[in-house]
């Protein structure tokens, strides 16, 4: 490398602070872009639509704690079978329900009667740490 520097005619102040402005100019027009575009999308969402966001946002939420709240105690809690009476195995269970255990924060839990092939979901809530 320093030979190369000794060779050739190579100005590398030169080199690094144009190198140096580029950058700045760089990061200073993005900034400015990034700036005046959040402005201009903050001045085409009026007010009444934000308004209508939030309660969208609250509504889905409350309808979340309630079907929380009301699945487990829709749900069959016994390992027995409801037809036959008969004691169910468990088996794997699916990746919807992994998906909503995730989501719900409860354990779902799917049985299988060994007489008459009859599958359902135990579904309770699951214990907290403490």
């Amino acid at each position: 490398m320093g030979l190369f520097l000794l060779i050739e005619d190579f100005d590398l102040k030169l080199f690094i602070q144009s190198i140096l402005s580029k950058i700045y100019l760089l990061l200073k027009n993005s900034y400015t872009f990034l700036l005046g575009s959040f402005n201009g999308g903050l001045k085409l969402i009026k007010l009444s639509n934000l308004l209508g966001f939030i309660i969208l946002f609250f509504s889905f939420i409350l309808v979340f704690r309630r079907w929380k709240n009301r699945i487990p105690s829709n749900s069959i809690s016994s390992k027995e079978c409801i037809k036959c009476e008969s004691l169910s195995n468990r088996v794997k269970t699916s990746f919807k329900s992994k998906v909503l255990e995730f989501i719900f924060k409860l354990k779902i839990r799917k049985y299988q009667c060994g007489k008459c092939n009859f599958s359902y979901l135990s579904v309770k809530k699951k214990q907290s740490k403490s």
